[in-house]
Order: structure tokens, then sequence, then C-alpha cells
């Protein structure tokens, strides 16, 4: 619990894409399956250990490390329900963590692996009516918001230690039809939240077909964005 408590206050600066509430709600779950993957605890406990600076902790980080990395290289192949997700926000946190420790090369492979589960997803063209995800449907506007703000923040991971390191993007090349990114632009996860209140609450939902009968979620106050090579992104309005 304590490296959950050193965790928490940083989420927004480690890579954190999830919906707090909601994994804090899961990690004091009693069924296994409703827990957290043992990847992405470790990752979190090794994030924690080295954000407490308490030399008692600090002194087991080798060991939370070791956990964390092999936990992640297996967790794919477990039954977890929620395996592919937290594989991608375990990967993540490990790029970040290693990023912020100055061991470059370890980093980037991970990005690397967080990248290639991203595309795997198809987290690139969520709401996609040219090339649909073949991600199972969201079950609500929160986890498909923390579909978007994943693929997002793997995004802005790879791009920008890319830059740092001068070295190629990860990311397919964009002139491949199906490698094209046709995502929505990523919100604070508040207004996800709000959306799905607004669900919740009434008793019509506003929705709209696009393309070859894909059905979009719409909420008023909510702007979604799809990107389109070669114009303004922040021209096209979904």
């Amino acid at each position: 619990m304590d490296r959950l408590n050193s965790f928490l206050p940083y989420v927004s600066v480690t890579g954190f894409f999830l919906n707090v509430p909601r994994f804090v709600n899961s990690f004091y779950a009693t069924a296994a399956n409703s827990r957290p993957s043992p990847a992405l605890l470790n990752t979190i406990y090794l994030w924690g250990l080295k954000l407490a600076s308490i030399e008692s902790f600090t002194a087991y980080e080798s060991v939370f490390l070791a956990r964390a990395i092999e936990s992640v290289a297996g967790t794919l192949g477990t039954t977890h329900p929620h395996k592919a997700k937290h594989a991608l926000q375990a990967e993540l946190l490990l790029s970040n963590y290693f990023f912020w420790t100055g061991r470059f090369l370890e980093g980037r492979y991970h990005c690397g692996a967080a990248v290639s589960i991203a595309i795997s997803l198809g987290s690139h063209r969520i709401r996609s009516s040219q090339f649909p995800s073949r991600n199972p449907h969201a079950t609500d506007p929160v986890e498909e918001g923390e579909r978007i703000n994943g693929f997002w923040s793997v995004f802005l991971n790879d791009r920008c230690w890319g830059v740092a390191m001068n070295v190629p993007s990860g990311m397919p090349d964009q002139k491949a039809p199906n490698a094209r990114i046709d995502v929505p632009w990523p919100l604070d996860m508040t207004q996800y939240e709000r959306v799905r209140v607004f669900v919740l609450l009434m008793p019509k939902i506003y929705a709209s077909r696009i393309g070859s009968g894909s059905s979009h979620l719409r909420c008023p106050g909510i702007q979604y964005h799809r990107i389109i090579p070669g114009q303004p992104c922040n021209s096209h309005p979904r």
C-alpha cells in the first residue's frame, strides 16, 4: 500500500493512462480476475519504490525491477481479462522508468514493445470508419477513453524519445493504408467520465453512423476529432 500511495500522486508524469478511480477500486478487489495483472502491479510497485526515495525501500529496487521485467514479458500469455491493456500500460511505465533512470537503450526497447502492442490491438484506428479496430467494443466511454489516451501516450513517448535519442520512430510508415492513424484526440479522463454519466442518465443515446455501419456515440459538449493526413487536425470534428 505504501508503494501505491507513493505512485498515485505522480500518475500524470509516469505515463499512466488508466482511469485512476477504477484502478484503485480494482486494487482492493478480492477476485483475482478483478485485480490488476501482476505485470501492472509490479511496474507500479517499482515506480512506487523509486518515487518514495526511502533508503529502506530503494535497497529492494533491483529486486522489483527484475520482477517487473519478468512479469511484463509473460503477461500476454496469461488469462487475465485485461491482459492486453495492462501489458500496454506496464510496458509504457517500464519504458519511462528506464528513461528516467538514464538507461536509454532499455527504455527504447520497452517503448518499442508498447508500440507493438498498441498497433497489434488496432489502437491507432479506434472509431475509424475505414479500418475498424480489432479490439472488442469498449464497455463504456471511460474504457474507450483509456484506449484512446493509451494510444496517444505511447505515440508521444515514441516520438519524443525518438527525437531525443536521434533514432527512427517505432510507429509504422503512415503511407501504408492499414497503418494510418485514425483515432480521436485524447481528452482528460474526467471528460470521458462525464460522457458515461450522460449515457447512464439519458433515455436516448445520441449516435451517428459514419462509413459502412460504424456507430459513434456522441455527447453534447464533447468534440471528437479524426486525423486526416495532409490537413489540419483541429479542423475535422467527428
